[in-house]
């Protein structure tokens, strides 16, 4: 059998403990980061989608250094587009039969 001694179980102990508190508190610091950043995330798609129906809007524009980040407000804006267009084709049919129905 492997001879320990008590200071060298509890030093090993010790490391174990820290590594199991530091996982926990880490965890925790990595939620509440993603919580924070999607909250900016979404106020920055939701600025520059209302810059580009107003233009007029001026406000301080963040910078992204992170290429993921830059990727996810990227795609976000150009759905946005998407479901902008798709909305004004959906009013212009609507307009179309509503003049229609006027005749």
């Amino acid at each position: 059998m492997i001879d320990i001694s008590l200071p060298t179980l509890l030093f090993i102990f010790a490391i174990l403990a820290a590594l199991v508190i530091y996982t926990f508190m880490m965890r925790s610091f990595n939620k509440r980061y993603k919580i924070a950043l999607n909250r900016f995330l979404a106020k920055e798609i939701a600025r520059r989608s209302y810059q580009r129906l107003y233009p007029e809007f001026k406000y301080e524009v963040y910078h992204i250094d992170d290429q993921n980040e830059r990727y996810l407000l990227d795609e976000a804006l150009k759905e946005f587009e998407t479901l902008m267009q798709t909305q004004e084709s959906v009013t212009s049919v609507d307009d179309v039969t509503e003049d229609k129905a006027k005749q």
